[in-house]
């Protein structure tokens, strides 16, 4: 006798659920036959937690412990089942709706599979076999229905766990019937009049009958739909649900809501004392805090005291405890979602607030000290621009082979005078380098010169396979641990073949003072082809050596002896040193979190440091050309204000708006200089982008958002900090971020005065707000060079996304829910307000129609699309049911330039080619020309007619 197991059964057999038994599997002669599960889901139950145990153990009250709860192997497992959130989640996600009962029945007449999105495996189809269990397809109509039924037990098991108690009670109830109407028909409208309401009502009500029939038994049951038509004509589904102990709801409602009050202060608690404050002061920041008439209201309610750590190692331990079982919030996350999305100095935060703050610092660090080397040679760089092409190649020529005083000859005076700054900078470099660690011979005349053609550049010089140059290449790769020469990346391979050409190499492969060459002179026309301009030479050297010297430094802080610099040449070294920084941490963190720590940080140190593709980063280039390369898009950056009204305040972003600013772009090692001379500026693509955003007043307004923005903030925390109330929140926020340097920031900060830590608050504030560094990038972007153009137009939205998971979300689990409703509120309605007026004054510069009316509805979508969805998107794609072209519209590049020209090649085989709208791709003045004079305006204007 053999009989198929429903997810009720397995709830109702302690012994099948320790077997790890799951829905379709059948029990044959009182024996479990796994078709599903498998002897690893085997899992001990322990014991369950009642009340009254906890009441009887004070370890069980420090633990945190709620009824529901299970002890396994003397462990305490949260379950939440004591959670009346979870309970509604549960009968929520048990339910299927309309939509769904239809797609079951009809599966169950003809198979057919899944579709899955998910942000970890993309796109897939699920065969029905595969969805719902082997001989799907084969069954008949009955056990399909069976199948489809067991399978979506099978879901609700894998989600929620084995420890996890589904209890019947209203929050469960109330979950199942908002999971039954939460369906697509209830936004179906119910017409003008109260008959056409009725009828409509009445009609989804039989329907959600009959296919809840069909989907589960096979057949329709009359009585329950005439019920649930006469039901639905009267409010549906929903008046069941509120019926039932609506009294009850309003107590339990209550006391659930006074528990999490209770959970917030205690976690506040938690984080005070195991940052060192002490218990007392704990006490106090609790009082003064906005949650201190609440918890004391809570307390009433449900005769719960709050419980305080005796110790920051114990209040650790419950914050680490906390984290290790908050399967709400893991539930809800995607596996592999933070890679994609997640910020990376979130993610590292969350960790590990003092290795964030290396962390800024370190990119901070690397900003002005780059900034810094490049203005002092950005007088020379002009003058050498200037020059005639043969000229610039001979100067080129004599830099590259260390004759600097040929060089130095044949350059006009004024670019004399320009040059012993260059020399200067390039000595202080080496200073820094050798200070760092970096071992590292000084080059007398030495002047940086970048490949750009290798293998071009040695077939020029007639070399063979088993050269001397294989041989120290071969050397340097035993050195470091490898095979041999092949195994050497593109950079070590020119590395070494520049200190060959050079002549300034030992057996092996260190840099020696030799001044022997080992071949003749580069010629001009190896200058030419090889190597890239000295312009771009040497603004890359700048950029890589000070970033080398940075990265050593912040390693070199936590090395086990005291003075011990590590010495970062290649990658390979990284893993050593990210090993050193989190054994550093290591007592503060979890298995688990060291294991994410490192893999951030190799991302960081690792995929950050490379750079995309040449075809890649042209591809780039013309995608931005096309989009915000022009004063159209400029104008959209003045949206960005919305968030600091929204963060710091509207008078004082207005103040810091129009008056002098007090920090500066320049301050942070953020300028135009930077831009202009980043790497990619080699491409020839790269400059004219870099010329058309200065051209455009994209950089201008850009600039004015990031200068608002640090001294708005500059101006609230000045504010803050002299008062005590205000020290103390600031000292919640940042300290541990600062560790012992908050002391000096906040003294410097009530003076108002500019110091280098006033910067480096500066910094971290606009670092919280836009992505100005790798840091503040997801994973996979740093992981993938190529990938990248992938968020090209996207990482400005996914750091507000950041911004609302900081401010809101973090704030409400870690129990300020006032304070996170508060900045939900402000972000919505500073982010709305200010869109919509950089929308209407575009649409006004464009010829288009502004409708006062519609501003209200102009307003939401301004709103939505700071997130990323936008009205185009929802009406074109997501309204009609495609959501899979939707989701791929939003991940795909803009590469509006490449589509208009290869449109106009086709143009010519074409009877109606339609050019005018290729005019919008055309960079700089695209839009506009496309608007005034390709009839751009007068299709939008009908456009909103016709929806009007």
């Amino acid at each position: 006798m053999s009989e198929t197991l429903t997810l009720d059964a397995i709830l109702a057999s302690p012994n099948l659920r320790q077997l790890g038994a799951m829905a379709g599997d059948e029990v044959v002669n009182n024996k479990l036959v796994r078709k599903f599960s498998s002897e690893e889901d085997r899992v001990d139950l322990g014991e369950k937690l009642t009340d009254e145990d906890i009441q009887n153990s004070p370890n069980l009250q420090k633990l945190g412990a709620s009824r529901g709860d299970r002890i396994v192997d003397n462990k305490l497992i949260k379950t939440e089942t004591d959670s009346a959130i979870q309970q509604f989640k549960y009968g929520y996600d048990s339910q299927n709706n309309f939509i769904g009962y239809g797609a079951d029945a009809l599966r169950a007449v003809v198979p057919f599979g899944e579709l899955d999105i998910s942000f970890d495996k993309g796109i897939e189809y699920q065969t029905p076999d595969e969805a719902f269990g082997p001989g799907f397809t084969q069954a008949d109509q009955d056990q399909r229905r069976e199948m489809i039924l067991r399978a979506r037990e099978r879901n609700l098991q894998e989600e929620y766990g084995p420890y996890f108690d589904p209890e019947d009670g209203t929050a469960k109830a109330i979950g199942e019937v908002t999971g039954a109407i939460a369906d697509p028909t209830s936004l179906v409208p119910l017409g003008a009049s109260i008959k056409g309401a009725l009828a409509i009502g009445g009609a989804l009500g039989g329907g959600y009958s009959a296919l809840e029939d069909m989907a589960t038994k096979g057949e329709v049951d009359p009585a329950k739909a005439a019920l649930f038509t006469a039901t639905g004509a009267v409010g549906g589904g929903a008046l069941k649900g509120l019926s039932k102990g609506m009294g009850k709801l309003a107590d339990n409602r209550r006391i659930s809501t006074a528990n999490r009050i209770i959970d917030g202060a205690e976690r506040r608690m938690n984080l005070d004392i195991a940052s060192g404050i002490s218990r007392e002061g704990a006490f106090r920041n609790l009082y003064e805090s906005d949650l201190s008439g609440a918890v004391s209201r809570a307390v009433g309610v449900t005769g719960r005291t709050v419980r305080v750590p005796s110790s920051p190692s114990i209040a650790q331990r419950n914050l680490d405890n906390a984290i290790a079982n908050d399967s709400a919030i893991s539930r809800l996350k995607i596996p592999g979602l933070d890679k994609f999305l997640g910020t990376l100095s979130t993610r590292i935060g969350n960790i590990s607030q003092p290795i964030l703050g290396a962390m800024r610092k370190f990119e901070l660090n690397t900003l002005m000290g780059t900034h810094k080397a490049l203005q002092s040679v950005s007088p020379f760089l002009k003058q050498f621009r200037q020059l005639p092409a043969i000229q610039r190649n001979q100067i080129s020529t004599h830099l590259f082979n260390g004759e600097t005083n040929r060089a130095t000859a044949l350059m006009p005076e004024q670019m004399q005078e320009a040059f012993p700054p260059v020399r200067a900078t390039l000595d202080n470099i080496y200073s820094e380098l050798k200070d760092s660690g970096l071992e590292i011979g000084k080059v007398d005349n030495y002047f940086p010169r970048i490949v750009k053609d290798y293998d071009g550049l040695r077939r020029s010089f007639g070399l063979q396979d088993n050269t001397e140059l294989d041989r120290l290449m071969d050397t340097y790769a035993k050195k470091q641990g490898l095979p041999g020469a092949a195994n050497l990346d593109h950079d070590e391979k020119v590395m070494i073949t520049n200190r060959w050409l050079r002549g300034f190499t030992k057996p092996d492969g260190k840099i020696s003072n030799a001044k022997e060459r080992k071949i003749d002179k580069l010629t001009p026309e190896q200058v030419d082809k090889f190597y890239h301009t000295p312009e771009d030479s040497l603004s890359m050297y700048i950029r890589n050596a000070v970033n080398s010297a940075e990265r050593n430094k912040f390693f070199g802080r936590y090395a086990k002896k005291k003075g011990d610099l590590y010495t970062v040449r290649s990658t390979r070294d990284i893993d050593k040193s990210i090993g050193e920084v989190v054994e550093a941490e290591g007592p503060n963190l979890t298995a688990e979190q060291k294991i994410e720590l490192k893999n951030l940080l190799e991302s960081r140190f690792k995929g950050g440091e490379q750079s995309p593709g040449k075809v890649t980063g042209t591809l780039r280039d013309f995608g931005y050309m096309g989009t915000i390369a022009n004063p159209i898009s400029a104008i959209t950056q003045l949206g960005d204000l919305g968030a600091s009204m929204a963060l710091n305040g509207f008078r004082n972003t207005i103040a810091a708006m129009f008056s002098t600013k007090n920090v500066k772009m320049l301050d942070i090692g953020l300028s135009d200089i930077q831009q202009e001379l980043a790497e990619g500026n080699a491409r020839s693509t790269a400059k004219l982008l870099n010329k058309l955003f200065t051209i455009s007043g994209f950089r201008a307004i850009d600039r004015l958002g990031k200068e608002t923005y640090m001294n708005a903030a500059f101006r609230k925390n000045m504010k803050l900090v002299r008062t005590q109330r205000g020290e103390a929140k600031f000292r919640q926020k940042w300290g541990k971020l600062y560790g012992p340097d908050v002391d000096g920031i906040i003294d410097d900060l009530r003076s108002g005065r500019v110091t280098e830590n006033v910067k480096l608050h500066a910094f971290n504030e606009l670092s919280g707000i836009q992505p100005i560094t790798m840091l503040e990038m997801p994973q996979a972007y740093l992981d993938n060079p190529n990938g990248r153009i992938l968020y090209m137009l996207k990482s400005f939205m996914l750091k507000q996304l950041d911004v609302v998971r900081r401010n809101v979300v973090q704030e409400w689990n870690q129990g300020s829910k006032l304070k996170a409703t508060k900045n939900a509120g402000l972000l919505a309605g500073y982010l709305s307000a200010a869109n919509v007026g950089t929308q209407t004054a575009k649409d006004m510069l464009l010829g288009r129609d502004v409708d006062p009316a519609q501003i209200p509805n102009d307003a939401v979508w301004a709103l939505t699309g700071v997130y990323g969805i936008n009205k185009y998107t929802t009406d074109r794609y997501f309204a009609r049911g495609q959501f899979k072209e939707g989701v791929m519209n939003m991940i795909a590049p803009a590469t509006p330039v490449i589509d208009a020209a290869l449109k106009v090649g086709i143009a010519p085989f074409q009877e109606d080619p339609k050019l005018a709208p290729l005019l919008r791709a055309v960079p700089l003045v695209g839009p506009m020309i496309y608007n005034w004079f390709g009839g751009g305006a007068e299709k939008f204007n009908e456009r909103k007619a016709k929806e009007d």
